[in-house]
């Protein structure tokens, strides 16, 4: 990947508009610019995030996130939009991203963060769930779902460990 893209959250609604093409090819059913924004404005307003990998022409890929607590997880970052344009897939974009979330995860407390990932087939009556690491190679028919969730520990190389499945 180019050094020159460079990774910014999105917080106006000028930069949304920059970033609608690109989170139109993973929400295809987007079709008004208008209404992108008002529901990213509400979206904002209730802790969601949109990191954007940009070059100087043109936002490449983005990462939707927040950060959340319930009983099965604890606190977590939940990773709800994953999309490089399509022109750009394999150079490494959506790892950096990732990356990217995993610090503003690790950098939100003293807790660390343990990446996991389920992935759900789309053109499949059954769901496949399974751990896998951000640099896994995808399916790519999959919908990707990452959860960060920050735990305490005391050894801050186990935030790359795992987990080895989940249910959904």
């Amino acid at each position: 990947m180019d050094s020159t893209v460079t990774l910014k959250h999105l917080v106006t609604r000028e930069d949304w508009s920059c970033a609608f093409g690109v989170m139109k090819q993973l929400r295809p059913h987007l079709t008004d610019i208008a209404v992108f924004r008002v529901q990213m404005q509400h979206q904002h307003e209730e802790g969601y995030r949109l990191l954007a990998a940009c070059d100087e022409h043109a936002v490449l890929g983005l990462a939707g996130y927040r950060t959340q607590t319930n009983l099965l997880y604890g606190r977590f970052v939940y990773v709800g939009d994953l999309v490089v344009d399509a022109t750009l897939h394999r150079a490494g974009i959506g790892a950096r991203l990732l990356d990217a979330v995993r610090h503003i995860a690790r950098d939100a407390s003293t807790s660390c963060s343990i990446p996991a990932c389920i992935w759900r087939w789309r053109n499949a009556s059954s769901t496949i769930a399974m751990g896998c690491s951000p640099k896994a190679s995808l399916p790519p028919v999959a919908s990707v779902l990452f959860i960060f969730q920050l735990v305490p520990t005391q050894n801050r190389e186990s935030d790359m460990a795992v987990r080895n499945s989940y249910e959904l």
